[in-house]
C-alpha cells in the first residue's frame, strides 16, 4: 500500500483531486494535503509519501524548491508536477531536479489514475533494484516517528532495536542537533534544506560505522540520533561527528543529549533533548549539553535579574549616543550570564527588557507613518523576536543594532511631528461638521496609522483624539448659540453630533453647563 501528498495552494484543486478516484483500488492507502511547500516538508518529515502531485507556483515555497528538497531527502519518492503553466524553464528545471513527470492542467479523473498507476510500476520496479535496505530504514523511520508523536503500536519487539540484536527494555540515548547555518555565507541562497540532508547523511554513516546508533528526521523536522552506544561513550562519538561535519561540511552543530533510559521513553527523552539544546541560548560555548547537566544547573541557581543594570539603561535611554550606550548593554548582558539562568528564563528577562526599552523610547521613535521598519524601536511586537535568536551575543549586537538606528531617527523626528500635528488639526477642523468623522476616517483620508495619528496628537496636544475632535466641536457650538435663532437640536447636528442628548453630556464636561445654560448666560 503506497501514500499520496497533493501540494497545492487552491483547496478546490486539492480536494477535486482527492475526491474523483477511488485511491484504495489503485493500492494507495493515505491521501494527504498540503497548502505549500513549507506545510509539505512537515508532512514529508512525518509520512514520507511515496508519490507527490505537486503544484508549482505557491506562497513559502514553490513547487520547484520543494521539490529539490524531497528528492534529496527522500530519493525513493515520486514527484509528478501538475501545473497550468507550459513554461520551457519550468519544466528544465524539473527535470534537472529529477522530477518524475510533468502534466498541464487541467487533468481528469482518468488522467490522475494513469499518473498513480505508471508511479506506483516505477516504484515497485525501484523497491525491487533498491532491495530491503532502503524500504526498512523508511519503515525504522516511520515507526521512530508514530512512537514519538505517542501513537498505538503493534504489540512486540521494536523494529529498530530487533534489527540491532537489542533487547525492548534496551537503553538508548536520544540526541538532537541545532546547525548554524544562517551565519554560513557558502550555505546561503537555499541550500539549508541541501545542507540538513548532508548532515544527517554524514551522521548516519559514522553511527554506522562505530555501531553507535542512527540518525533520522523526526516528525516535527528536526535532526535527531538515537544512540545505543554505551553511555561512557556518547560525548566521545558526539565529539568526534561533531568534527567530521566540521571538516567535511564547515558547518558548526550543536547536540542536546537526554539522560539515559529505556527506549519505551522515548517521547519523554525528545522532550528532554529539546530542552538540552535550548540552553545552547545561555551556554553557548559548550556544543555538547546533556540534559542531566542542565536540570542539575537549573536545580542549583535561582538567577537574580539584574534589575540596577536595567535601571542604569533606561534612564539615560535616548539620551546618549551608541558609543556612550553600548557598555551600559553591556553590563546588563554580562550579569545576566552570571546568573546562567534557565533558557526560559533568560528569554523572559530579555523580553521584559525590551518591551521597556519600546515602552520608553515608544513616545519618540514610534512616531512614523507606518515605516516601523526603518525605527526597530517602534515595533511594539519587538519583544517577540527574542525566540529567534540562538544566543545572548547575538541578542546583545541586535539590540546595539535598534538602538542606533532608533536614535539616529530621533534625530530627525521632531519637526516632522510639529507639521503633522498642523496637518491633523487643519484636516479636523475642515470636517468636524460630519457625523461620520472619527479616527479610522481621519487615518484613510491622510495615509496615515491610527496609532501614528493618536501619538502627533497626544504630543503636540496633550489629548487624545476623540478629545482633541470633542472640544473643538464645542468651541464651534458655543459661538453657534450665541445665536437665539438656532435651536439647541440644530446646534448639535450642526457640530457632528447625532444625539442632542450626548451632545448636551459633551458639551457640559467642556464647558462646565448645560447647552441651555451657556446660552441663557451669554444671551441675557
Amino acid at each position: 500500500m503506497y501514500r499520496v501528498l497533493i501540494v497545492d495552494d487552491e483547496p478546490v484543486i486539492r480536494r477535486g483531486i482527492r475526491s474523483c478516484v477511488n485511491w484504495n483500488e489503485l493500492g494507495v492507502e493515505m491521501v494527504a494535503e498540503a497548502a505549500n511547500g513549507v506545510e509539505a516538508l512537515t508532512q514529508t518529515a512525518a509520512d514520507a509519501p511515496d508519490i507527490v502531485l505537486l503544484d508549482i507556483n505557491m506562497p513559502h515555497m514553490n513547487g520547484l524548491e520543494f521539490a529539490g528538497i524531497v528528492k534529496k531527502r527522500h530519493p525513493h519518492s515520486r514527484v509528478v508536477i501538475i501545473t497550468g503553466y507550459p513554461d520551457f524553464d519550468y519544466m528544465r528545471s524539473a527535470l534537472r531536479l529529477g522530477v518524475d513527470d510533468y502534466i498541464l492542467k487541467p487533468v481528469t479523473r482518468e488522467n490522475i489514475e494513469e499518473i498513480i498507476t505508471g508511479q506506483i510500476a516505477a516504484l515497485q520496479a525501484g523497491d525491487r533494484l533498491a532491495g530491503d535496505m532502503y524500504i526498512e530504514a523508511r519503515a525504522v523511520e516511520r515507526e521512530l516517528n508514530a512512537r514519538l508523536k505517542r501513537e498505538p503500536r503493534p504489540e512486540g519487539e521494536p523494529l529498530f532495536l530487533s534489527r540491532r540484536g537489542l533487547r525492548p527494555n534496551a537503553s538508548v540515548s536520544f540526541v538532537l542537533l541545532k546547525d548554524y547555518l544562517s551565519g554560513l555565507e557558502m550555505w546561503q541562497g537555499g541550500g539549508d534544506e541541501l545542507a540538513r540532508f548532508a548532515i544527517l547523511n554524514l551522521a548516519a554513516e559514522e553511527l554506522e560505522q562505530s555501531a553507535a546508533g542512527l540518525a533520522f528526521t523526526t516528525y516535527l523536522n528536526e535532526m535527531a540520533l538515537i544512540l545505543t552506544c554505551p553511555e561512557d561513550e556518547v560525548q566521545e562519538v558526539l565529539s568526534t561527528l561533531r568534527l567530521r561535519l566540521l571538516d567535511f561540511l564547515e558547518i558548526p552543530v550543536d547536540f542536546g543529549v537526554s539522560e539515559r533510559a529505556s527506549f519505551s521513553r522515548l517521547p519523554d527523552l525528545a522532550g528532554q533533548a529539546r530542552e538540552a539544546l535550548e540552553y545552547a541560548f545561555v551556554l553557548d560555548d559548550a556544543p555538547v549539553l546533556f540534559y542531566t547537566e542542565v536540570a542539575r544547573r537549573q536545580a542549583a541557581l535561582s538567577p537574580a535579574y539584574p534589575a540596577q543594570e536595567e535601571r542604569d539603561l533606561l534612564e539615560h535611554m535616548l539620551c546618549e549616543s551608541p558609543e556612550e550606550i553600548e557598555p551600559r548593554l553591556d553590563r546588563f548582558f554580562a550579569k545576566l550570564k552570571e546568573a546562567v539562568p534557565s533558557v526560559r528564563q533568560a528569554r523572559m528577562y530579555l523580553m521584559r527588557l525590551v518591551l521597556k526599552l519600546v515602552n520608553t523610547a515608544g513616545t519618540i521613535a514610534s512616531w512614523t507613518d507606518g515605516e516601523a521598519g526603518e525605527v526597530p524601536f517602534a515595533d511594539e511586537n519587538l519583544g517577540l523576536q527574542v525566540d529567534q535568536f540562538a544566543s545572548l551575543e547575538e541578542v546583545s549586537a541586535w539590540l546595539k543594532r535598534c538602538y542606533a538606528e532608533t536614535y539616529t531617527y530621533v534625530r530627525s523626528v521632531h519637526s516632522r511631528s510639529r507639521q503633522l500635528y498642523v496637518t491633523i488639526r487643519t484636516y479636523i477642523e475642515k470636517n468636524f461638521a460630519s457625523s461620520s468623522l472619527n479616527l479610522k476616517k481621519c487615518s484613510e483620508d491622510l495615509y496615515l496609522s491610527a496609532s501614528y495619528i493618536g501619538l502627533i496628537l497626544k504630543k503636540e496636544s496633550g489629548r487624545t483624539f476623540v478629545d482633541f475632535l470633542n472640544e473643538y466641536r464645542i468651541e464651534q457650538a458655543a459661538q453657534m448659540l450665541r445665536s437665539p435663532d438656532l435651536r439647541i437640536g440644530d446646534v448639535s447636528a450642526r457640530v457632528g453630533f447625532t444625539h442632542p442628548t450626548y451632545f448636551s453630556s459633551v458639551f457640559k464636561k467642556v464647558m462646565g453647563q448645560t447647552p441651555k445654560q451657556y446660552r441663557d448666560s451669554v444671551c441675557s
